[in-house]
């Protein structure tokens, strides 16, 4: 049973590792769209741009915060093995 919980952690943090970087680049590509848009006079564009640099971040969030909620666990649980082994 622990092996499962390994390999569905594993997969978390391979899909985390996956999605971070590109919601990070959606929203830079958003971000540039919507600056271009804005420049060239076109609402649409600009429009267009902010709302993909709005749902990049968003996801981006997402994805940071389960990373860090992951992260916590396991830390935690280092922790708690480090004091078993000093006998703390």
């Amino acid at each position: 049973m622990d092996m499962l919980k390994q390999i569905r952690e594993m997969g978390d943090a391979a899909i985390d590792a996956i999605a971070i970087p590109a919601s990070n680049k959606t929203t830079a590509g958003g971000a540039v769209t919507g600056i271009l848009g804005w420049l060239a006079s076109v609402n649409w564009l600009g429009v267009s741009g902010v709302l993909i640099a709005l749902v990049g971040l968003i996801v981006n969030i997402y994805f940071q915060w389960r990373r860090d909620r992951r992260e916590r666990t396991e830390s935690a649980a280092r922790m708690a093995a480090l004091r078993d082994r000093c006998g703390l």
